[in-house]
């Protein structure tokens, strides 16, 4: 052997042995495993669907028994209590007890929580045995005390593990500022202010507020010995969730470990991106309706492993594993709403949702036949003119066979009743400007690849009935926007031509000066929904009902449709919004 060759041998054992070296210290020196944690999101109201609650009381079950002494935290990250006819039945109350059973450790608010107004969220909040409610940017600055005083902005769990060891473990809950600005900014204020505030301490709502109210969380939490601290949050990573997405979040804070996020649905198993320090941060999150439950291992070296626990995984002869105890309890809770709205209202011969063919959302940018049933509903029942119905307003679908009352009420799980109001031609031209502010061409939207959701879109878009409405998109909106809040039209009009449709198929240029009759739920007219302030003072010309609004879809079917949804009505647009 040459000396090359024997300097080559003698490298490579050199080398050999070098690595098994390491790999032994490697394996002697492992992170310890500290705690587990179980987290879900985004439930709305979907009780026993896909992997469903009483299978995450089995996942729990079975992760303990493996390791009974092993910290397991079970968390919700939001958008439990709504979503559903069972949601605005109950007032989120059903959700709240059948997330009783499981005994969360740890919950935040989500967008939706407000749906239902701070009574109802307080009620909610004191009747759920969840150890710590979090969400560090909300602020209270009405008259008295805070009734939301139980929410924290973070939490310090100490975890005992391994030999006597110990590590505290802090959480910081954020919701997003769109909560306000998306829904009705009028459920957060009092006497026209302003008292509740969702982007934290500070005269300015904006983004920057936002992130300092979190990162002086993060610091609280920090200082008050947190070890780890992990941000759950209520953000997504849409686009059009931008600047308040979670991912925008993690570039502007510093000391987060790890971000367990939620709002957007999206399925997100690990997503790392860098903090305002350069550390490397990741994110999770587990989709919607129970479809995945988020699984993370926490290790003494304050890092996390991240997985989502699939409904496959807990199949077993054709079925998911659930507790049937719990499974039998949740039955109970729901069949109550079940029973009563059990009644046969009629049949649709097509099947309507959100969705275009292609699954792409467009109810809050175009005309779709769901959103002309829903209006045309409002226009009948109510007996006015013009019907109404916001594109955030509408929620299920209407599918093909047999109607019941349930089915009915799923299409707009929400508080509200059918309104009828008295608007001039001005106020109503004012109105459809503010809700075409953000529309666009169909060849000219954005859909995001996973959520089929378009970037910019507006829960204000209004469908129509008895009107025919032309809106030119190459004008830029003319509406100003203050507070979240309705302001004021300054500039050339987007919307070039409104008329109304008479009975007999006549079409008349709408008169500003004249008055007409619109329906619509109370919500998007008369509640200041979706910022509207145009038409939140005109006069009701009804009496304020205690009614879900979803009768209002049953007596349109059973009365003016006399039980047979059509296709040739129901099936394409009409051509009652056209965009140029």
């Amino acid at each position: 052997m040459t000396f090359t060759k024997k300097f080559q041998h003698t490298f490579k054992t050199l080398l050999v042995s070098f690595v098994l070296l390491v790999c032994f210290c490697s394996s002697s020196i492992a992170a310890e495993t500290v705690a587990e944690i179980l987290f879900t999101h985004d439930t709305h109201c979907h009780y026993s669907e896909n992997i469903g609650f009483a299978g995450v009381a089995a996942i729990k079950k079975d992760l303990q028994s493996k390791n009974p002494n092993r910290k397991l935290f079970l968390i919700d990250l939001g958008d439990a209590i709504q979503g559903t006819a069972y949601g605005v039945f109950s007032f989120g109350e059903y959700s709240v007890d059948i997330m009783n059973l499981l005994h969360y450790d740890i919950a935040i608010l989500g967008n939706h929580a407000f749906d239902y107004l701070f009574p109802a969220l307080v009620k909610a909040v004191k009747r759920s045995n969840t150890k710590h409610w979090l969400v560090a940017n909300l602020v209270y600055t009405g008259p008295g005390k805070n009734p939301l005083s139980m929410i924290k902005p973070f939490t310090i769990e100490t975890v005992n593990y391994g030999k006597g060891k110990k590590m505290k473990i802090g959480f910081v809950g954020v919701t997003t500022p769109k909560s306000i600005t998306d829904g009705n900014p009028r459920y957060f204020m009092q006497d026209g202010k302003f008292v509740w505030s969702l982007w934290g301490r500070g005269a300015a709502q904006d983004r920057f507020t936002f992130y300092e109210s979190i990162q002086q969380a993060i610091n609280s939490c920090r200082k008050a010995g947190a070890e780890m601290v992990i941000l759950l949050t209520h953000l997504g990573t849409d686009e059009n969730f931008a600047p308040y997405q979670s991912v925008d979040l993690v570039h502007n804070v510093t000391g987060a470990d790890l971000v367990l996020d939620s709002h957007s649905h999206s399925v997100l198993p690990r997503r790392e991106e860098k903090d305002k320090s350069g550390k490397i941060v990741p994110i999770t999150s587990t989709g919607c309706w129970l479809e995945n439950v988020g699984h993370v291992t926490i290790y003494d070296d304050k890092t996390a492993a991240t997985e989502l626990i699939n409904k496959k995984d807990v199949t077993k002869d054709g079925k998911v594993v659930r507790d049937e105890a719990i499974q039998k309890k949740i039955d109970a809770i729901v069949g109550q709403m079940d029973k009563l709205l059990s009644r046969k209202v009629g049949e649709s011969e097509v099947t309507m949702t959100r969705l275009n063919e292609k699954g792409e959302r467009l109810s809050k940018v175009a005309e779709i036949p769901f959103g002309n049933f829903c209006a045309d509903a409002a226009r009948y029942v109510a007996g006015a003119q013009i019907g109404l119905m916001n594109g955030g307003g509408m929620k299920a679908k209407i599918k093909k066979g047999q109607l019941t009352e349930k089915d009915l009420f799923e299409l707009y799980p929400a508080v509200g009743f059918l309104a009828k109001i008295e608007v001039t031609g001005q106020q109503l031209l004012d109105l459809l400007e503010f809700a075409y502010s953000k529309t666009d061409k169909y060849e000219n939207l954005h859909f995001d690849p996973k959520s089929k959701e378009p970037s910019e879109e507006n829960g204000a878009f209004m469908h129509v009935s008895g009107l025919k409405v032309v809106v030119d998109s190459s004008i830029p909106t003319p509406v100003i926007i203050e507070n979240s809040l309705f302001k004021a039209i300054k500039g050339k009009r987007r919307v070039v031509s409104v008329k109304l449709v008479t009975d007999d198929g006549k079409e008349v240029p709408i008169d500003p000066k004249k008055t007409y009759t619109a329906a619509g739920n109370s919500f998007g007219l008369v509640s200041g929904g979706d910022g509207n302030t145009i038409t939140e003072n005109c006069k009701l010309l009804n009496t304020i009902s205690n009614d879900h609004y979803f009768k209002t879809y049953v007596k349109y079917v059973e009365n003016f449709l006399h039980g047979k949804v059509s296709a040739s009505k129901y099936s394409k647009p009409e051509g009652r919004i056209i965009v140029k």
